[in-house]
C-alpha cells in the first residue's frame, strides 16, 4: 500500500511459471498419496504469497511461501473413502505477481493385485496364473494382496484360505487350496511299471522309471531306496522337474554291490497322498549257484519230512513216499554224502526194511570221520548199531558221550546219546534238554524231542519254562498240541504272577485246541494282569461273560474293550450286573446306557430298570459338558425340556458337536475355520476320530498331519451329527443362554438380513463387543445395533454402544449412520471429530448444516481449520446461515473470486462485511486482480467503515489500472477518485490523470466537473505532465495551454526502459 501511495507502480509484472498446470492423481481407497510441484517467477525474481486448497482432502504442507523457486508438497488424504469415490479440487496460489489456480483431479481406487506382470482381478485369474507360473502364484498366495483379492466376489473361499495360509505356508497348501476350492483336480501319480527283473547283470546298468501325473499342479516326491545296490539321481522331485506330464527317474544298478543269488530292491516314491512302490529283482552274472540252490531245496524238503514224521503228523510209509524220489535223484546223480546215507538208512529202518537199511548204511561202515565231523560220526555209530553193522554187545555209549562232551551245543549228539541210554527216565531226559536250551538251541528237532517227552508223559509238563513255552508254540504250529497239554498248560498258567506275551500266545493256542472254561479262565486272568483295557482282549471277555465266569473287574473290562458302535443287546448278566454294581467310568456308563436305550423296544424291562439312573446321569454329565455319540443319545432321550439358564448354557456347549471319522493315519488334528470367527479351532484326532464344534453350515474343515501340512477335500472323512439341535436352540434362547456357540449359530449367519428388535439387541451387542468374531462380523453387528438406535431415537443409547460406534474403524466405514445417531442425540463434538477424521462424503447435508452451526456457536467462532473447511463445504452447496457466513468472513482466506462470493452473501444476509472488505481490497491489490464489484466496498468507505489508508491505496491502484486501460471507470470508483483528488492536495498524480481521462468519456461535463478540469490541468501543467488525451477535453478548458495544434508521441513503458524517438 505504501508503494502505491508513493507512486511506485509495477508497470509489467512477470508471470508465474508452474511445473504442473493441473494435477491428476490416483490414490488407494482409505489410503493417502504424497505429491509435489514447483513454481517461480518468469524473471526468477523473489516472490511471496499464500496458498489455499478448495478441498479438505487436498492438504498442503504450508499455506505461505517466500523465495525465488518455490517447492510445495501436498498430501491427498483418502481416509474413509471407498473405491470409485473420486473428487476434484483447486489449489490456488495467491502471489505478489498474480493469482493462479491448479485444478486437481483425484481418482480413488483399490490397490491393484499384480502378479506375473498382469493385474489379477479374481480367483479365476489367479488359477490361470498358477497354471502358467506356480512360483509367482505362490508369491502372491503368501502376500497380503491375496486376502484382499478374496474379499471381493470370491469371499466364500476366504475361510478356506485362512486355514491354509498359516505359517509355515508351503506349495502343498497352495495346491490344497486350489483343489478344495474346486478350481482344479488333485494331482495323482502313476508309474509305467511296478517291477522289473534284471538277469545276469555283467556291469552296472542305468535305467529309467517314468512317473506320470494326471494334471497340472504342485506335487513333491521324496525318493527312498531299499537295497544298497541301487542308486537314484535325485532324492526329491517336484512338479517343476516334469516335462509335460512325465518325469524320468534315472537309477543305477551297481554290479559291484550285488551279492550271490537274487538281490531284491525297491524304490519308494512318497507323496503326501501315498506311496508308489517299484520292485527290482537282480541277478548278477556268475553269482547264481544253481547246484547250491538245488541242494538247499533238497535239504529243506528232507528236514521237513523228517520233522513231520517225528511229530507224528505222517506215518513212516508216507514219509518214505514223500522223500524217496528226492533221494533217488541224488543217488542217480552221484551226489550221495554221509548225511544222505544216514537219512536213507533211517528211512528204511523206520519202515522195517532192514536189508535196504543195511545196504544204505554199508558205505559208512569203514568211514573215518575227522575231528570237525563229530555229529556225522555220532549219527553213523547210532545207525550202524541200529541196523546191525556193529556187534550186538558193542557199547557205543561211551564214545557217544565223548563226542557230546566235545560238542555240547550239538543237539543231534545229545539225542543219539539219550537214545542209547534207554534206562534214563523222562525226568533225566528233560534235565539234559534244559541244559541244551540254556545254550540257545532253537532247532525244531530240539522242540520235537521235548514234545515227544511231554506227549509220552504229561506229568513232565510241570512248569511254564521258556523251553516248555516254545515247545508248546512249536507243537501248536505243527498242529500237535493236544487237549491234555492245553488243560495242563491252563492249570500251570494260574500260577503266573505277571503277564508274559508268550504265555498269552500259548494259552490262545490252547483254547483253539480245547475251548473250555478252564483255559478261558486262565486267559482272562492273565490278560487282566497288565493293560486289560486293550481292545483285542474283548474276545476273551465276551467269551468269559458268555460262560458266566465270575471274576473281579471282568464286566467292566468287557464294556471298556467293546468295539464301538455296538448295537446288539448286552448279555443278561451284564444288564443285571450294572443295575446294582456300577463301578464303570462315566464314558463306560454312557456306553452301557446308550446300548440300553437303543434296544429299549426289544428289552423294555432292562430299560425301565435303568431309567431313573440314566436320567440322573444325563443331567450330571450335561452339567460337566461331556459329549460323544453315547452321551448325545442319552441327552436326547432324557432331556426333552430345558429348564433354567444353567441347563440351557450346558446344552448349548454340547449340542453343536459333530464326529469326524478319518481313516488316514497321517492326520493328527482337525482344524475348523469359521467365516465369522478370528481364530481357528483345532481338535486332536484320536483313533481315527475327533469331536468338533460346528456352529454353522459354512465352516471349513481342514486336516493337519504331524508335519503341520494341511489338507482339504483330498482327505476323505465322514461327518456325523450327534444331536438334532434345532429343538434345543429355541429352548436355550428362551432361557437366555449366553453360550458362545449358541450365539454364533443363531446370529452370525443372519447378521445382515435378520430384523433387529429388542429381543435380539443384546445378542448383537455381544457380537459387536466380542473380539473372537471377525472385524466384518463385529462391524455388521454394530451397524445393526446403530440402525436400531437411529430408528428408536427416543431410547437412550448405552455408553458401551457409544464407545463401539466411535471406534475409528467403524466410524470410518459407516460415517453416515454414525453421524445420524450422534446428531440425533446432540453429540456434536463427537460427530465433528468423526467428520474431521474421515470427511463429509455421503453424510446428509442437513446434519452437516446443523453440526457446523452448533460447533461454531459452541467454540465461540474460534478459528479451526477443519471447521473452516466444513463451513466452506456448506457455502459451496448454498447451505449457509448467519453463523456460518460470519465464521467464513472472520476466518476464511482463499482465492479472490471465492472471497468475493462470500462477501456478496454477507450482503444478502445483512451480515456486516467490514472485516472482509479491507481483506478484499488488500488481496485485490496484492494479486493484481480487479474486484468484481468494488463499488459496494467503497460505499462502506463513505460511511467511514473502512480504513482510509486501505481505500486510498486501492483508489491509487484502480487509478493506475484504469489510466493504463482504454476504457471508462465505474461510476462509483470515479466519484471516489474525484473526492480523493478534491480533498487531498498531495494525492498521487495518477489519480488526477485518471479523473481527467475518465472525463474524456463523458459526453457532457457539469460545472463542478469543468472546475475540476481547470484545477487539475493547472496542477499538471505546472508540474510538466502532459498527455494527448487532454485534447479530448472541452476546447475552452484547454485553450490556455495551447494544445490544439500540438503533436503528442506516447509510448507505454516501465520506468528505466529506453525509448527511441
Amino acid at each position: 500500500m505504501e508503494q502505491l501511495l508513493n507512486g511506485r507502480f509495477i508497470y509489467q509484472a512477470p508471470r508465474l511459471i508452474l511445473s504442473d498446470t493441473s494435477l491428476e492423481l490416483t490414490v488407494n481407497a482409505d489410503g493417502s498419496e504424497q505429491g509435489e510441484f514447483f513454481f517461480a517467477a518468469s524473471d526468477n525474481s523473489r516472490i511471496k504469497g499464500m496458498m489455499s486448497s478448495s478441498h479438505r482432502r487436498i492438504v498442503l504442507e504450508k499455506d505461505k511461501f517466500s523465495g525465488n523457486a518455490i517447492h510445495i508438497r501436498y498430501v491427498i488424504d483418502a481416509r474413509g473413502l471407498k473405491n470409485g469415490e473420486d473428487f476434484e479440487g483447486i489449489i490456488t496460489i495467491s502471489s505478489s505477481l498474480e493469482e493462479i489456480s491448479i485444478p486437481v483431479s483425484v481418482c480413488v481406487g483399490e490397490e491393484k493385485v499384480q502378479a506375473g506382470g498382469n493385474e489379477i482381478r479374481s480367483l479365476d485369474g489367479f488359477v490361470r496364473l498358477a497354471h502358467v507360473d506356480m512360483r509367482e502364484a505362490f508369491r502372491l498366495y503368501t502376500s497380503l494382496s491375496f486376502e484382499r483379492l478374496l474379499r471381493g466376489k470370491d469371499r466364500q473361499y476366504l475361510p478356506l484360505y485362512l486355514g491354509l495360509s498359516g505359517k509355515p505356508t508351503t506349495y502343498q497348501h497352495l495346491e490344497e487350496f486350489l483343489v478344495a476350492s474346486g478350481k482344479k483336480e488333485a494331482v495323482s501319480l502313476r508309474i509305467d511299471r511296478e517291477e522289473k527283473i534284471f538277469d545276469d547283470v555283467k556291469r552296472s546298468q542305468k535305467d529309467t522309471l517314468y512317473i506320470y501325473k494326471n494334471t497340472w499342479g504342485y506335487v513333491r516326491m521324496e525318493i527312498e531306496i531299499e537295497g544298497d545296490f541301487l542308486q537314484v539321481e535325485k532324492k526329491v522331485i517336484t512338479s517343476e522337474d516334469f516335462i509335460g506330464s512325465a518325469y524320468g527317474l534315472e537309477y543305477v544298478v551297481r554290479r559291484e554291490r550285488l551279492r550271490k543269488g537274487r538281490n531284491y530292491g525297491r524304490i519308494f516314491i512318497h507323496t503326501v497322498y501315498g506311496t508308489l512302490t517299484y520292485t527290482l529283482t537282480v541277478t548278477a552274472q556268475g553269482t547264481r549257484d544253481a547246484e547250491a540252490a538245488r541242494r538247499k531245496s533238497e535239504e529243506v524238503l528232507l528236514s521237513r519230512q523228517l520233522l513231520a514224521y517225528g511229530m507224528e503228523s505222517i506215518d513212516a510209509a508216507q514219509w518214505k513216499e514223500n522223500t524217496m524220489g528226492c533221494l533217488r535223484e541224488i543217488e542217480n546223480q552221484g551226489r550221495m554224502q554221509p548225511a544222505q546215507y544216514l537219512y536213507l538208512t533211517m528211512l528204511h529202518h523206520e519202515n522195517q526194511e532192514m536189508a535196504e537199511a543195511v545196504a544204505a548204511c554199508w558205505p559208512l561202515k569203514e568211514t573215518v570221520f575227522g575231528d570237525d565231523e563229530g555229529e556225522l560220526e555220532g549219527l553213523a555209530l547210532y545207525m550202524k548199531k541200529k541196523v546191525g553193522l556193529l556187534g550186538v554187545q558193542e557199547d557205543i555209549r561211551e564214545r557217544l558221550y565223548g563226542l557230546h562232551e566235545r560238542n555240547l551245543d550239538s543237539f543231534p549228539l545229545l539225542w543219539v546219546w539219550l537214545e542209547e541210554n534207554p534206562e534214563f527216565t523222562d525226568t533225566r531226559r528233560m534235565l539234559e534238554l534244559e541244559k541244551m536250551e540254556q545254550m540257545d538251541c532253537i532247532s525244531p528237532f530240539f522242540y520235537m524231542a521235548v514234545w515227544k517227552i511231554i506227549h509220552r508223559d504229561i506229568n513232565q509238563l510241570k512248569k511254564l519254562s521258556p523251553m516248555i513255552l516254545h515247545t508248546l508254540l512249536f507243537a501248536a504250529h505243527a498242529g500237535r498240541l493236544t487237549e491234555e497239554m492245553a488243560v495242563k498248560t491252563a492249570c500251570l498258567a494260574q500260577h503266573e504272577k505277571r503277564f508274559q506275551p508268550i504265555v498269552y500266545r500259548v494259552l490262545c493256542a490252547c483254547y483253539d485246541v480245547k475251548p473250555d472254561r478252564e483255559v478261558l479262565t486262565a486267559i482272562v486272568r492273565l490278560v487282566m494282569m497288565e493293560r486289560p483295557e486293550r481292545k483285542e482282549y474283548f474276545r476273551w471277555y465276551a467269551l468269559a461273560v458268555e460262560e458266566q465266569i465270575r471274576m473281579t473287574g471282568l464286566y467292566e473290562y468287557y464294556i471298556e474293550t467293546m468295539q464301538m458302535p455296538f448295537t446288539e443287546v448286552f448279555p443278561q448278566v451284564i444288564r443285571l450286573y450294572f443295575v446294582y454294581n456300577n463301578r464303570l467310568s462315566d464314558s463306560q456308563k454312557a456306553f452301557v446306557y446308550a446300548n440300553v436305550i437303543r434296544n429299549k423296544e426289544t428289552d423294555k424291562v432292562t430299560y425301565m430298570s435303568y431309567r431313573e439312573a440314566m436320567g440322573r446321569f444325563a443331567l450330571e454329565q450335561l452339567e460337566r459338558g461331556r459329549i460323544n455319540e453315547d452321551y448325545a443319545l442319552i441327552y436326547q432321550e432324557f432331556i426333552r425340556r430345558i429348564s433354567g439358564q444353567r441347563m440351557a448354557e450346558a446344552m448349548s456347549d454340547v449340542m453343536f458337536t459333530q464326529k469326524i471319522i478319518c481313516a488316514d493315519k497321517k492326520i493328527r488334528q482337525v482344524v475348523v475355520v469359521s467365516p465369522y470367527l478370528c481364530r481357528e479351532a483345532v481338535y486332536p484326532m484320536r483313533d481315527g476320530q475327533a469331536f468338533v464344534q460346528l456352529y454353522t453350515e459354512d465352516e471349513e474343515i481342514l486336516f493337519e498331519d504331524g508335519m503341520k501340512r494341511r489338507y482339504g477335500i483330498t482327505v476323505v472323512c465322514e461327518r456325523q451329527r450327534l444331536m438334532e439341535c434345532d429343538h434345543y436352540v429355541a429352548a436355550c434362547q428362551a432361557e437366555d443362554a449366553r453360550s458362545f456357540g449358541l450365539l454364533v449359530h443363531s446370529m452370525a449367519p443372519r447378521l445382515e438380513k435378520m430384523p433387529v428388535s429388542e429381543d435380539n439387541l443384546a445378542s448383537l451387542l455381544r457380537i459387536a463387543e466380542d473380539d473372537r468374531f471377525t472385524e466384518d462380523s463385529r462391524f455388521t453387528a454394530r451397524t445393526r445395533v446403530l440402525e436400531y438406535y437411529t430408528k428408536h431415537d427416543k431410547e437412550e443409547m448405552p455408553e458401551k454402544v457409544l464407545q463401539l460406534i466411535l471406534e475409528d474403524e467403524f466410524a470410518k466405514r459407516n460415517k453416515p449412520l454414525v453421524i445420524r445417531a450422534l446428531m440425533q442425540r446432540r453429540m456434536y463434538a463427537d460427530a465433528f471429530g468423526t467428520v474431521t477424521k474421515y470427511g463429509y462424503e455421503h453424510i446428509d447435508i442437513r446434519h452437516l448444516y446443523t453440526l457446523c452451526t452448533r460447533i461454531i456457536e459452541e467454540t465461540h467462532y474460534a478459528e479451526n481449520d477443519e471447521l473452516i473447511c466444513l463451513a466452506f463445504e456448506l457455502f459451496g452447496k448454498n447451505k449457509v446461515n448467519t453463523a456460518i457466513l460470519t465464521y467464513l468472513r472472520d476466518n476464511y482466506v482463499g482465492p479472490l473470486s471465492v472471497m468475493n462470493d462470500i462477501r456478496d452473501r454477507l450482503s444478502d444476509k445483512n451480515v456486516d462485511s467490514k472485516p472482509m472488505d479491507e481483506e478484499l481490497l488488500i488481496l485485490s491489490m496484492y494479486v493484481r486482480r480487479p474486484l468484481r464489484d468494488p463499488g459496494k466496498i467503497l460505499a462502506s468507505y463513505q460511511r467511514g467503515e473502512t480504513s482510509r489508508m486501505v481505500v486510498e491505496s486501492f483508489l491509487v491502484y484502480c487509478a493506475f489500472n484504469w489510466f493504463m486501460a482504454d476504457d471508462s471507470m465505474p461510476k462509483r470508483i470515479s466519484s471516489q477518485l474525484e473526492r480523493l483528488v478534491e480533498e487531498k492536495e498531495d494525492c498521487n498524480p495518477i489519480c488526477r490523470l485518471a479523473v481527467l481521462k475518465d472525463y474524456t468519456y463523458s459526453p457532457r461535463l457539469d460545472e463542478r466537473q469543468r472546475e475540476m478540469v481547470r484545477v487539475q490541468l493547472d496542477w499538471l501543467h505546472r508540474h510538466g505532465i502532459r498527455f494527448s488525451f487532454y485534447q479530448e477535453l472541452p476546447p475552452e478548458l484547454i485553450q490556455a495551454y495551447q494544445l490544439e495544434d500540438r503533436l503528442f508521441i506516447e509510448e507505454k513503458a516501465s520506468p528505466g526502459d529506453k525509448i527511441t524517438i
